[in-house]
């Protein structure tokens, strides 16, 4: 059941009053994790992999207006195992040599109280996977990091078709076709 419209978070309300948080963010790398989980062998194994190399940067407008950008290194994924790494890097999976980044471009409206729910701000995620751009909707909840208004964490799950991006290596049906993923990015004021 769709929750009703509330106002935006109490961390948002923070940053949008009196224009507190406009002007420029950096994501901060150190602070900040992109994780994903997948099932393989038929949904038996399930293969857990981090990002090591995350940029990014955003901006809040005065009028509430939200707009991000992240940037994953391909080749930066770790799952702890020397081998699917390798596969992962290949044309079965990210093919990094062609697609060495995974680009994902965000904008909302965080002045949106009609939007906003107890889950936290709906954004809109144009994300680019092997050279193929799809929009997924996402929800992220912000809370500040540490005391005032100098850094925020989003965090946001969803789950990824990944087939929609290209990748569809699975024989025998090995794979599932949903990645889940998991991203606690910190921003700072620029």
């Amino acid at each position: 059941m769709p929750q009703s419209p509330q106002t935006p978070p109490a961390a948002v309300q923070r940053l949008l009053a009196d224009g507190a948080g406009a002007g420029a963010w950096a994501l901060d790398p150190a602070s900040t994790s992109v994780r994903i989980t997948s099932k393989s062998m038929w949904g038996l194994v399930t293969a857990h992999g981090t990002f090591k190399e995350v940029a990014g940067e955003g901006t809040l407008g005065a009028d509430g207006a939200v707009e991000g950008l992240l940037t994953l290194g391909a080749a930066s994924l770790d799952t702890a195992n020397a081998k699917r790494d390798k596969h992962l890097r290949s044309a079965d999976f990210f093919d990094t040599d062609n697609h060495p980044e995974i680009v994902v471009r965000v904008s909302g409206n965080a002045n949106g109280a009609d939007d906003a729910t107890a889950d936290g701000l709906p954004l809109s995620a144009e994300a680019t996977v092997k050279g193929t751009t799809r929009v997924l909707p996402v929800t992220a909840a912000v809370a500040p990091e540490g005391s005032g208004t100098d850094a925020v964490r989003l965090t946001v799950r969803t789950v990824v078709d990944h087939r929609t991006f290209g990748i569809t290596w699975s024989p025998m049906g090995m794979m599932k076709p949903h990645t889940d993923v998991a991203v606690e990015a910190v921003f700072r004021r620029a």
